[in-house]
């Protein structure tokens, strides 16, 4: 390898259908600006190189044979790029260093992971960056989404695998190879704010998943399906007022499952929000990690920020990113 790469994918932010994707219901989710990203230089020794600071002291050395991959030092702190090479069915002829970065997915003062898809982000960029350095057997998609599942031990829909990969606003249903895209309405408006908790998804989705067929899980399905039409018209008060619908059922739902999803002050928040007029709900598996406010009018979200702070949220500077996983040149 001759040249350097850079490649980058975006994390993610679930705005409606958490949970209900797991059973078939379509999920909204957004590309954030946060970004994963990998560099690939060309190397100076006679095997692979791979570090993650900030992540990892660690420093992965590996070579690259016939009977796939071989560490020599640190693979137990590079499981995830292990699946994604292996993924992608890289070959890696020319000796490379790789460095992986996710800092822009941690609070800044904690130092806390903010529940934005890191892991999925650094999939989706990873696979890109060794579409670039030689051949392989996976499109960089397949190789990002395979890997990610293997990573996660099968579990997880891929909502937020597809979210870097697309970037910008989309509808992902699970098992389904692709995603709609869709327009950000221009009249609704949201801020982002970080609970100061960092939360377990894969507990809650193992929680989920043990739990017995309440009615209110067909419920969110249903609430989900209901949502996503109006996130299709891009009209901003019929998808408050569907939101808003939303959040009651997902609260039923996370009482009849024992989730706390809306555990860490989410609570407080949505019923602040109500107050106002305004719709605030956790993004994702709740239970910590971030929330988010929606309304109509870009005053009163603003002004919410006061209240949440109120609460020890914090706002965070989170916005749509338009640009899914990519390779700079």
């Amino acid at each position: 390898m001759s040249r350097s790469i850079l490649a980058s994918a975006p994390g993610k932010a679930v705005l409606s259908g958490e949970y209900a994707v797991l059973d078939g219901a379509p999920a909204v989710v957004m590309g954030v600006n946060r970004r994963a990203v990998v560099r690939v230089e060309p190397g100076e020794e006679d095997h692979h190189v791979v570090e993650a600071p900030g992540f990892s002291s660690t420093i992965g050395r590996f070579t690259i044979a016939r009977s796939g991959l071989r560490w020599l030092e640190g693979g137990d702190d590079y499981a995830l790029f292990e699946a994604v090479l292996n993924a992608g069915g890289s070959r890696l002829t020319d000796p490379c260093r790789f460095t992986l970065d996710t800092e822009a997915f941690r609070d800044r003062d904690s130092g806390d992971k903010l529940g934005l898809g890191s892991s999925a982000a650094l999939s989706a960029a990873l696979a890109f960056a060794l579409s670039e350095c030689d051949e392989q057997d996976s499109h960089p998609m397949v190789a990002a989404a395979g890997g990610h599942r293997e990573f996660q031990g099968g579990s997880g829909s891929g909502v937020d695998v597809a979210a870097a990969l697309a970037g910008g606003l989309i509808e992902y249903r699970m098992g389904e190879s692709g995603w709609l895209l869709l327009d950000w309405p221009e009249d609704l408006h949201a801020c982002f704010y970080y609970s100061g908790v960092s939360a377990d998804t894969r507990e809650r989705i193992a929680r989920l998943d043990s739990s017995t067929k309440d009615p209110t899980r067909l419920d969110l399905v249903e609430a989900s399906t209901r949502l996503v039409e109006r996130w299709r018209t891009s009209h901003a008060e019929s998808i408050l007022a569907e939101l808003r619908r939303y959040v009651e059922t997902l609260e039923r739902f996370s009482d009849a499952h024992a989730l706390d999803i809306f555990g860490a002050g989410h609570d407080r928040m949505a019923e602040s929000a109500r107050e106002l007029e305004l719709v605030y709900k956790p993004s994702g598996a709740g239970g910590g990690d971030i929330g988010v406010v929606f309304g109509s009018d870009r005053m009163s979200v603003e002004v919410f920020s006061s209240v949440a702070e109120s609460l020890s949220f914090r706002p965070l500077d989170i916005e749509l990113d338009p640009l899914g996983a990519r390779v700079s040149q």
